[in-house]
């Protein structure tokens, strides 16, 4: 009996070991993400309730939206939590999870994702930064391809070929976790592509209907938190067509009190200049990044009728704009 009971807990300390290993690579081989969103480690190491106004979508946040200018125009405290071709169900549990530290007077989301397919190619990357919650899980399961399941459940399926591509930083961030990221969510794209004619999106996906239901449950989940939303297109060249942004105003307005802005309207009025503010077709550089958000930190002030009310963040806001202003200057010295 006395060698049952052994050979039972050997079993049990072979599983648990096995398990903590497994657990362990998990962490060590994960592709780290510092930019280009979808950077949930980065994020869950800020102060709790520091940001009062949060954006959320695709590429045309993380790449659009400097957060310290929109502080320096307007004492805003911002923070950007996008992810690549973030589609609306992935977005609905990214603003679940960002509940469970910050609760923000205002969600900024980037509508352009209503008009995506259910799925756009980049789930894992996005679902797969998450924290170990259960809204991780809910987005996996509800909001994923099928064939990717597995993945996501168990990383190490996806990722345990990359023992021979570890770097420095996977060491670093493995064994001393991230830090805050000084740009609040902006990835730094420096790099021009001229723009010579505006493209329009002229038709609607199948799943428009699906993605309305999730923007109906992310109008009702920011309501039951107090935040007021603000649906926006983000000013691009490639936009959707005038017919479609109607549309989509009219079905967003109805689900309750919540804002709504096509900045292509206005395009003109941001002085944006098409030789040397663009990225590419669908996102600004840093330059018309700077005036899209300078603008931003107006329209808080001007048609929210925004109050700041983290003052005591100044100077660290003042750090994360002397940041932005260093990775100017890097872009300054290799043209």
């Amino acid at each position: 009996m006395a060698r049952k009971h052994r050979e039972r807990f050997a079993v049990i300390i072979l599983i648990v070991l096995l398990a903590f290993f497994c657990v362990q690579a998990d962490l060590l081989l994960i592709p780290k993400q510092y930019d280009y969103g979808s950077m949930w480690g980065r994020y869950v190491k800020e102060e709790k309730n520091t940001f009062d106004v949060m954006f959320f979508g695709s590429s045309l946040v993380y790449c659009n939206i400097i957060p310290a200018i929109i502080w320096q125009e307007s004492g805003a405290s911002p923070y950007v939590l996008g992810g690549s071709e973030q589609t609306v169900p992935i977005l609905y549990y990214y603003l679940k999870e960002a509940y469970r530290t910050q609760t923000p007077k205002y969600l900024f989301i980037e509508a352009t994702n209503t008009f995506y397919h259910d799925y756009e190619g980049f789930s894992v990357l996005n679902v797969g930064n998450m924290p170990w919650t259960i809204n991780r899980l809910q987005a996996t399961w509800q909001a994923v391809e099928k064939e990717e399941w597995l993945g996501l459940f168990f990383p190490l399926y996806n990722y345990h070929g990359r023992w021979n591509h570890l770097s420095r930083r996977d060491l670093q961030i493995y064994f001393f976790g991230y830090k805050a990221d000084p740009l609040a969510g902006y990835t730094f794209l420096g790099e021009t592509e001229i723009q010579d004619a505006i493209v329009e999106i002229q038709e609607l996906p199948g799943s428009y209907a699906r993605n309305l239901e999730y923007q109906q449950k992310v109008v009702d989940l920011a309501a039951s938190y107090g935040s007021q939303v603000v649906y926006y297109i983000s000013p691009c060249v490639k936009r959707p067509s005038q017919p479609l942004s109607q549309r989509l105003e009219k079905d967003l307005l109805a689900m309750g009190d919540v804002a709504f802005v096509d900045f292509n309207r206005d395009f003109d009025s941001f002085g944006f200049d098409l030789h040397s503010d663009f990225y590419d077709n669908l996102h600004l550089n840093n330059r018309g990044a700077e005036k899209f958000s300078s603008f931003l930190g107006q329209y808080l002030l001007q048609e929210c009728g925004y109050q700041p009310v983290n003052n005591l963040q100044d100077g660290a806001w003042q750090q994360r704009l002397q940041a932005y202003w260093a990775f100017v200057e890097e872009e300054m010295r290799f043209r």
